[in-house]
């Protein structure tokens, strides 16, 4: 459900609003976990903030990625997830190195502050919005449409021919 909400923020204020809301709320979620052993409460806060920021930019970077490769859409949503696996693998790997060498606190608001990171160098990608007035629709969106369509209405028709047998 958070992931479809991007969707409408993304509509609604654009892609780099969307980006940074949820940049910023995944970095402070970060540095709160700094501070759990002072205050019971910030690991669920933190927890909570954490996960409906990252599925947030989940979504935000499944419409940017497939905004980018129009043509290949597949290549919009892999490639910004292998990304994300990548740097998961290293930043995991790296945080245990930095807790044993300093300690979790000073670990977390190191990663945090290292989340800000994004908002200082966003992608200069630019994404054009579409130029189809209100309510018109490329070729593909009709083409879409009109396979929803048919699909839909054959699955109602199985339905019916299918009760049709008892």
């Amino acid at each position: 459900m958070i992931g479809g909400i991007s969707g409408a923020i993304i509509d609604k204020r654009g892609l780099r609003y969307a980006f940074n809301l949820g940049v910023i709320a995944l970095a402070i979620a970060t540095i709160a976990l700094a501070f759990t052993p002072k205050i019971w409460i910030i690991p669920f806060i933190s927890a909570s903030l954490f996960g409906l920021s990252y599925i947030f930019l989940t979504g935000v970077l499944l419409v940017w990625g497939i905004k980018i490769f129009v043509k290949n859409a597949s290549l919009g949503i892999g490639i910004p997830f292998l990304m994300l696996a990548i740097g998961q693998v290293i930043g995991s790997s790296l945080a245990g190195l930095f807790i044993d060498m300093f300690n979790f606190m000073y670990t977390f608001i190191i990663y945090g502050l290292i989340g800000f990171i994004p908002l200082l160098i966003y992608p200069k990608v630019e994404v054009l919005e579409s130029k189809l007035p209100d309510g018109d629709y490329s070729q593909l969106q009709q083409q879409n449409a009109e396979i929803l369509n048919h699909e839909s209405m054959n699955d109602t028709h199985d339905q019916y021919a299918h009760h049709q047998h008892y």
